[in-house]
């Protein structure tokens, strides 16, 4: 499989999606996205993590409390209009 520029793929308007799961616990998945999700944007790609897993590693691992994000929901996040979801404090 040959490995996209990072740049060239972000210009050429089609979003590259990947996603990292495993079904066992502890093989460093939210290491692994926070990572990638770091260094693409270092490069300026336009990077958007969804942190699924209910104990919400990722999360805090970007510096947000899951407790202060005031029980909004990825669907809220990703699917409402910006009017109608709840709006999370990030970090600057």
């Amino acid at each position: 499989m040959r490995t996209p520029d990072p740049v060239a793929h972000g210009e050429a308007g089609a979003p590259l999606i990947l996603a990292v799961c495993h079904q066992k616990g502890g093989v460093g998945k939210a290491t692994t996205v926070a990572n990638l999700g770091v260094a693409l944007a270092e490069l300026g790609q336009r990077v958007l993590i969804l942190d699924f897993d209910p104990q919400g590693s990722l999360t805090i691992s970007l510096g947000l409390d899951p407790e202060d994000l005031s029980g909004a929901t990825v669907y809220e996040a990703v699917i409402l209009p910006a009017s109608d979801a709840h709006h999370c404090p990030l970090p600057a």
